[in-house]
């Protein structure tokens, strides 16, 4: 048997436990998953302690879900005490002689400053992970401290034993802007937890809303954030809708944006057509992406696209443009269509040519359902991403 593997994890998702107010992700239940497997391929003795942003609100402190599994919640007062509660917590999740033999962090900048600086004063291998475009122009102009993060980024990326990137592109943009070897950059994408639902598409339709009983419905889910472009995303509807006004829209999700984009759609008039769902749970996420015929991303970067690999495994074909994440999902023209980032016209004639078509559009569902089952598996990325934290990837 391998030596075993102590891994220790700092986020900020505070998903991973259960409760507190929240919509509940999949992420609790993919790490109970790491755990399980990290377990079967090294050693009984093989642990992840993860140290998680939760507000002090929540009341969360600790949870072992599973053997091989702890979290510990910071209960911070404010997300800008995130890396003071960290450094506060760490007696505890060292305490009883526990050292990892590997350190991740989900974000190069707070948990990574605090994780490479850990990892070298314990003397293990530093694994941050990057998820997302940090070198895109629209991510940098998005925030005033995101120019700084990329800076602390950098320098922390480039000090890494070896990098997680979950994507291709990020990998080259990596070799790219940092001068890293391709091969200290492991690709593994972010594990997916999906059953497709046994709703039919009609039932699923009338499930999530009446009114869109009969239509062809175009689907968003996801953050309301400004890196999804989603006022592109509404003017796209208004194209779409000139020239195929029986189709309907639906957006689900919360976020800064959502007052703004529900304002829009007041002002356009088009309430019965345009519908803001508001946040759903994962449980229930299959039954929303089986009432869809088409997905549409209009964001102007992504890390991973998570949102169009779930589409895939309702056998959903996607829209989206062509950015980091979804280039690497999508097989264009053979399970789903790529655009260029920002161009209305294009993504607008996309749409129509699939609504327009449903053998087509079937097809590419169909692709789109097998490439998510043989590329993108839970417990394959769960293999892959043990034998990264035990530096064999």
């Amino acid at each position: 048997m391998a030596d075993p593997v102590r891994l220790l994890v700092l986020s900020k998702d505070h998903t991973l436990f259960v409760g507190g107010g929240t919509v509940q992700g999949d992420s609790r239940r993919r790490h109970i998953r790491y755990a399980e497997v990290l377990r079967s391929l090294y050693g009984s003795d093989s642990e992840i302690r993860i140290v998680a942003y939760t507000p002090r609100a929540s009341g969360h402190r600790r949870d072992d879900p599973v053997p091989g599994l702890r979290v510990y919640g910071t209960a911070s007062l404010h997300r800008a005490t995130y890396m003071a509660d960290v450094l506060a917590l760490l007696p505890r999740v060292l305490a009883d002689g526990w050292r990892p033999t590997a350190i991740t962090t989900q974000t190069p900048w707070e948990e990574g400053v605090i994780g490479a600086l850990l990892a070298r004063a314990q003397k293990v291998d530093f694994l941050p992970q990057l998820h997302f475009d940090m070198f895109s122009p629209g991510w940098r102009r998005e925030k005033r401290v995101n120019a700084v993060n990329q800076a602390i980024g950098s320098r922390t990326l480039a000090s890494a034993t070896r990098v997680r990137a979950v994507s291709e592109p990020l990998r080259a943009n990596l070799v790219k802007h940092l001068g890293l070897s391709p091969d200290a950059v492991d690709i593994i994408p972010v594990g997916v937890n999906f059953e497709r639902s046994r709703l039919t598409v009609d039932a699923a339709k009338r499930q999530l809303d009446p009114r869109l009983d009969g239509h062809p419905v175009v689907l968003f889910v996801g953050r309301l954030t400004a890196q999804k472009n989603l006022p592109l995303w509404l003017d796209i509807a208004d194209d779409i809708l000139k020239s195929a006004p029986d189709t309907r829209f639906v957006i689900v999700g919360d976020g800064e944006l959502r007052g703004a984009l529900q304002a829009k759609v007041d002002s356009r008039g088009q309430g019965d057509r345009l519908l803001l769902v508001g946040p759903v749970g994962h449980e229930r996420l299959p039954d929303v992406y089986a009432a869809a015929d088409l997905f549409l991303l209009s964001s102007d970067y992504e890390g991973f696209g998570r949102v169009v690999l779930e589409a895939g495994f309702a056998a959903v074909p996607s829209v989206a443009t062509r950015c980091s994440g979804p280039e690497d999902i999508i097989e264009d023209g053979v399970s789903g269509l790529l655009t260029t980032v920002g161009d209305r016209e294009a993504l607008a004639s996309a749409c129509l040519s699939l609504l327009g078509d449903p053998r087509r559009r079937a097809g590419m569902g169909r692709a789109a359902l097998a490439s998510a089952h043989a590329r993108f598996g839970l417990d394959a990325l769960a293999t892959r991403l043990s034998h990264h934290w035990a530096g064999r990837a």
